[in-house]
């Protein structure tokens, strides 16, 4: 497996991955509204900012999308928007390698800190970045009132 710099030849290999941002949604979430915020996002994602595919044996496997912005702090730092393993690669270390080039990248830019955001029912996700040394920052609160 290797990680690389994504290229537009990547692109439908990407967009299959997208389905699987939706894993750990809260379950308030219309699934078809969130398949499409995501779609979005990756769309947005794959114009504006730096994007790392995970190849093995050709295929892509994996990837990772990241840029700089400002902490609301005003510090710099990277953020990650999406980050997707296909199921099959799931514990193969695919994840780990995706943020490993995340991390390389933020220290390249001289940023200090890596930042993202994942559902607070995606307890997977939460456990994986959990033992990559990320600490919960923030917690979101919502409640329908209808």
């Amino acid at each position: 497996m290797v990680v690389r710099a994504y290229e537009e030849a990547d692109r439908a290999a990407v967009e299959r991955l997208v389905p699987r941002l939706c894993i750990g949604a809260a379950g308030w979430i219309d699934p078809a509204a969130m398949l499409d915020a995501a779609r979005g996002w990756v769309r947005e994602s794959l114009r504006d900012n730096t994007v790392f595919v995970a190849e093995d044996g050709g295929a892509v496997v994996g990837f990772v999308t990241v840029k700089d912005r400002p902490h609301f702090t005003g510090m710099p730092e990277a953020y990650v928007g999406e980050l997707v393993v296909a199921e099959e690669s799931e514990g193969r270390g695919v994840g780990r390698a995706l943020m490993a080039a995340v991390e390389d990248w933020a220290r390249e830019r001289r940023l200090v800190r890596v930042s993202l955001d994942t559902g607070a029912a995606n307890t997977a996700a939460r456990r994986f970045y959990a033992a990559l040394g990320y600490e919960e920052s923030d917690v979101r609160l919502t409640k329908s009132v209808t």
